[in-house]
């Protein structure tokens, strides 16, 4: 969401803006809630990087991974999920996602112009779990998606209560 001071003219984001394409109305709900739970909780709110998430049938089948997340333009990010997952596992995959977009958009990870992975500014060549940005996104996934389904099932909660009451 931008904003205009109107003082001075500035324009300022004051919070990461989040697309959401799916097929599913429920997994766009789902990956809605953790995202809002995630984006506050890496501390994301102030990025001026736009993130797209894209589900998508049979990504683990086909590429090997339940996600993945890539800089696709100066100031975006996509991140794709396989469609299939379990609604756990979706919000397991997404916690560890985003933790990637939260190192891209801090800087930490980024491609050199051969497209290399940097890790801090230095090329990091070691497998695929030595890397230090996997590491720390298998480290911090599991609780971040804990957490995140918690405020997810808060939330739905909300919306089910307010439902209740205009019917």
């Amino acid at each position: 969401m931008k904003t205009i001071d109107n003082k001075s003219g500035f324009c300022y984001t004051y919070s990461m803006e989040i697309k959401i394409v799916s097929r599913s109305k429920a997994r766009k709900i789902t990956i809605d809630l953790a995202t809002q739970f995630l984006r506050k909780e890496l501390k994301l709110e102030k990025s001026t990087y736009v993130l797209q998430i894209h589900t998508m049938s049979g990504l683990r089948k086909h590429e090997g991974y339940n996600g993945v997340v890539a800089q696709t333009g100066e100031r975006e990010i996509t991140m794709m999920v396989d469609s299939r997952l379990g609604e756990g596992d979706l919000i397991q995959c997404v916690a560890h996602e985003m933790v990637h977009v939260k190192q891209i958009a801090k800087g930490q990870l980024t491609i050199d112009k051969f497209s290399r992975q940097l890790w801090l500014g230095q090329r990091v060549n070691v497998v695929y779990h030595e890397r230090p940005w996997e590491q720390e996104a298998f480290a911090r996934e599991r609780l971040l998606a804990s957490r995140a389904l918690a405020f997810a099932e808060k939330e739905l909660g909300k919306m089910v209560k307010k439902l209740a009451k205009t019917s």
